[in-house]
Formats: structure tokens, C-alpha cells, sequence
């Protein structure tokens, strides 16, 4: 990937990014073309390549085009990953489309060709690829050609290191934007979603809040005050000190208009009915 982009060719390769899906054609087209708009700009740019020859395979795969586009999609995704790879050998995006490239192609001896591909790419994504640039997608994607490949125990291994890449907090962020919405349940499940779970040195604790509120408002009051208990054992064992309703005023930043105060008071009517201590 060259070290300085065009900022326009960067902008619509940001919109590929953006706007890929599989779920709907035009979303697909406009992603792919959005890369090709930024290889127009920028010629040299491998990682656009290498994104472009992934959406292609999608093209081809995903079933919104007839046989013939497939072929040719599939096509064009051959000769798109090769480039990239030519172009900027030491990025791992670009070994991880011609690993996918290889997997989708259909040609015989062209799967072990992949997961060869996708070794090298995770070779470079873990010794040699800044740790902000690293998308755990790579993790999954190599994860689910490994059961393609007749490995589904070292698959799943590389799974569970993807869903580990992606920060707990997101879903507890998640889940606490849930139950402020009164999406209850919905708040509950994306807790139950975090990788990490108590007892382990990593958990997010403080998401046991969100937790008891949630479970408060469906009226399971055991299973609030159990959170509850859990959270006050833990944060005093971490801080020295029992945490409060007053404590959490404190902490969470509602803005002070009218809807904010609506959404703080909803909150804290969760964390009382659970059975956070008031405070002074």
C-alpha cells in the first residue's frame, strides 16, 4: 500500500469500505465501484486492488448476478489479487484477497493455494502489520477455510481469536445504548455476546451495571440484585471502596436538556430497582 494516497483515491476507497455488503446488489456494485474509482486515481494503490478483487469474488458469489457476470467477476478478481500482491508483497490484505480469490475460484489445486495465501497474510497481520491497521476479519475468513479444508478444531481456534479482537466494550457500549432505547432483552443478549466472562481478569465489570438494570425493568429481580452483588464485590475489590447510585450520577455524562435528564432518570430507576446502594 503505497505510503501516501491520493486523498481522494483514499476517500473513495473508504466509501468501497462503507458501502460493501453482500445482502443487496446495488450495495455490492457501488462498493466495487467506488474501488475502481479509487484505482482511476490512484493506480498504484494495492490495498484498493486488493479490496476491488474481494468484491468480485462476492460478485461472483453472492448470487445478485447471472453465470455469465460470475465468470467474468471471477475473472477479474484473478487478475486484481495477483496485481496486488505484486504491487505491495509485505501487506497482508492483499495476501488475504489472494488467499479468498484462490478459495472461490473453483480450479482444482487452486484451495491449497488459498490456504497457503491466507498463512502468509496472518504471518504479516501478526509480526509485521501495526495492531490499528489489523482487521480480525482476516482471523475469521482464514477460520472458515480451515473448515473448508477439512480443520474445523484449528478453525475455530482462529474464530475465537477474531471475536477476542473486537473489544468487549463495543458490545457493552452496545448493550447500555439498548436499554437506554428500553430494548431490555436486546441488552442482555449483547452482554451475553462478550467474549470475556466474570471470573475472568478481563471482564469488563462495570457492564454488570447495564446487566442489572436491564434485568430490573423486565422485573427479574433476582437476577438484578445478583448483578448488582456482583458488580459492588468486584469494583470494591478493584477500588477500596462501594459504589453508588450518587457515584454513577457522577460518571455518566448525560447531556442536561430535558431528554437527557429523561434518559439519565430512566437509567438510574434501573440501577434502584436492582438495588444499587443510593449513597450520601
Amino acid at each position: 500500500m503505497p505510503r501516501s494516497v491520493n486523498k481522494k483515491a483514499h476517500e473513495a476507497f473508504l466509501m468501497g469500505e462503507m458501502t460493501f455488503t453482500t445482502l443487496s446488489k446495488k450495495g455490492l456494485d457501488d462498493s466495487r465501484a467506488y474501488f475502481e474509482q479509487a484505482l482511476a486515481l490512484e493506480p498504484g494503490y494495492a490495498r484498493a486492488m486488493a479490496e476491488l478483487s474481494y468484491a468480485y469474488v462476492h460478485t461472483a458469489t453472492a448470487g445478485w448476478h447471472d453465470a455469465q457476470e460470475a465468470v467474468e467477476a471471477l475473472a477479474k478478481a484473478e487478475v486484481y489479487s495477483k496485481l496486488a500482491v505484486h504491487l505491495d508483497p509485505d501487506d497482508y490484505d492483499t495476501h488475504w484477497s489472494r488467499g479468498f480469490y484462490y478459495i472461490n475460484s473453483g480450479k482444482k489445486g487452486d484451495f491449497q493455494k488459498g490456504i497457503r495465501a491466507f498463512r502468509k497474510a496472518k504471518d504479516l497481520f501478526e509480526n509485521s502489520t501495526d495492531r490499528i491497521d489489523r482487521k480480525p476479519g482476516l482471523l475469521a475468513e482464514m477460520g472458515e477455510a480451515l473448515v473448508y479444508d477439512g480443520n474445523p478444531s484449528q478453525g475455530i481456534k482462529l474464530l475465537e481469536r477474531a471475536i477476542n479482537l473486537v473489544p468487549d466494550w463495543y458490545r457493552w457500549n452496545m448493550a447500555f445504548a439498548c436499554y437506554c432505547d428500553k430494548q431490555y432483552q436486546r441488552a442482555i443478549d449483547e452482554l451475553d455476546s462478550m467474549f470475556r466472562k466474570p471470573g475472568d481478569p478481563r471482564y469488563v465489570y462495570d457492564s454488570l451495571l447495564t446487566r442489572a438494570a436491564a434485568y430490573a425493568q423486565l422485573g427479574e429481580s433476582k437476577k438484578a440484585k445478583k448483578a448488582v452483588r456482583d458488580f459492588l464485590r468486584t469494583k470494591k475489590a478493584k477500588h477500596g471502596k462501594p459504589w453508588t447510585v450518587q457515584d454513577e450520577l457522577k460518571r455518566t455524562p448525560f447531556k442536561g436538556d430535558k431528554k437527557g435528564r429523561a434518559l439519565r432518570d430512566h437509567w438510574i430507576e434501573g440501577l434502584r430497582k436492582a438495588g444499587l446502594p443510593h449513597g450520601e
